[in-house]
């Protein structure tokens, strides 16, 4: 693929070149915005790096110098010492943790997550990504089963997910996790669960295993308003009308309960009800988020949330960087900040999606008894097998979970 390099619409010239400087201005702005939580989502960066949709690759430095302008702008204050910090592009691996690092420091147990194509030319440099300091390795494998690979349009084949653990494991990560889709057009129960067979002969320390959405009306099913996707190009959404059409809930189902039988076998067990992790692999950059921790973020459509409101940035890199460029916060939007019975039927939901699960008095205190009942009383809630008064969603819950869900929320 050609790609060309893009210059910003003010000029080169006026774009500031990535320094310790810079990177200090923009993390002394981070120090004083109360964060647990630095995200650098992979939508985001790599959008930013390089935009497939426009064909342009952007520099490193002008994506620094940028979000440096976004977080003048936003002027937070105190940010607390970072426990878990999520990034999905290599090249800025080394500046990113060397500045966290400098700034406030990181926690002596803090987890730093790279996510990660498994292809050679897309992994990046694993082993100066752990010498830099990540801690933890995402694979998006997605399958491995190269003609589901094809269909879903990655340039990587089963191969290149071994070739990518390993090399994880010879840089010495200290955890090894792989992603994983279920219910995937036109793939069989039995090619899926050969797929899984492979997967799990890589013996990777942590799965997380997502049912493949397919958003079939434009850039999002979710609310027209919030523009933090680009829109889906004619060519893809047409495809993906074609696949929903393959899938099958019920195939879906039996692939959960595939899950549940072969991950724990293998030494993985469910802590989440996409993820499976070995004793001491769990990733706490997601229990944070099913906790609602605050999270800073910014970039093109990056999320922060400060524990009530919810913002989005817009996914369109130019908007962004213009309005970066002329002074203004780029354009994005907020949700209305959330009530305080609408913050406990959130963490009651996320709660839930755990399987710690939550007390049941607690639930029922909170008025939220009747939707605990009615899961037990379907059998979608159990009583916690080790931890006194709490319930927990059975496989069936975890099947039916949304129809819980929605009698919380």
């Amino acid at each position: 693929m050609t790609t060309k390099t893009r210059k910003s619409k003010a000029g080169d010239d006026q774009i500031p070149k990535l320094s310790k400087e810079l990177c200090n201005r923009l993390l002394a702005d981070l120090e004083r915005a109360r964060r647990p939580v630095l995200y650098a989502t992979k939508c985001s960066l790599d959008n930013a790096l390089y935009n497939h949709k426009v064909g342009f690759l952007t520099s490193v430095p002008t994506m620094i110098a940028m979000m440096l302008r976004e977080k003048e702008l936003l002027a937070k204050n105190d940010l607390s010492a970072v426990e878990a910090v999520r990034m999905g592009s290599a090249p800025i691996t080394q500046s990113l943790i060397d500045q966290v690092r400098d700034r406030f420091g990181l926690r002596a147990d803090a987890e730093v997550t790279l996510e990660c194509n498994p292809g050679a030319d897309e992994r990046g440099d694993l082993a100066a990504a752990v010498q830099a300091g990540v801690t933890r390795v995402s694979i998006g494998a997605q399958s491995m089963d190269a003609a589901a690979l094809r269909d879903l349009g990655r340039r990587h084949g089963p191969e290149d997910v071994a070739e990518c653990i390993a090399a994880a494991r010879a840089a010495g990560a200290q955890s090894v996790s792989i992603d994983l889709l279920a219910d995937l057009p036109n793939v069989s129960l039995e090619s899926w669960a050969d797929s899984l067979e492979s997967a799990l002969a890589l013996a990777p320390d942590h799965a997380s295993v997502y049912v493949l959405t397919l958003a079939t009306s434009g850039a999002d099913d979710g609310d027209a308003n919030v523009d933090d996707r680009r829109a889906t190009p004619a060519g893809a959404l047409a495809w993906r009308r074609r696949a929903a059409a393959q899938q099958d809930e019920e195939r879906g189902a039996q692939e959960l309960e595939l899950l549940d039988a072969r991950l724990p076998a293998a030494g993985l067990d469910w802590y989440e009800i996409s993820n499976w992790a070995r004793a001491g692999h769990a990733s706490r950059h997601n229990r944070l988020y099913w906790e609602r921790a605050s999270v800073e973020a910014v970039g093109p459509g990056a999320h922060a949330f400060d524990g009530s409101t919810r913002r989005w940035n817009s996914a369109d890199l130019d908007a962004w960087e213009s309005a970066l460029m002329s002074g203004s916060l780029p354009p994005g939007g907020a949700a209305p900040p959330i009530d305080e019975r609408d913050a406990v039927a959130e963490s009651l939901v996320l709660s839930l999606r755990m399987a710690s699960g939550v007390d049941r008095n607690g639930a029922h205190d909170a008025g939220f008894g009747e939707a605990v009942d009615w899961g037990e009383a379907n059998g979608l809630l159990e009583p916690h097998p080790v931890e006194a008064g709490r319930v927990r969603l059975t496989l069936r819950g975890r099947l039916l979970s949304n129809e819980l869900f929605a009698r919380i929320v």
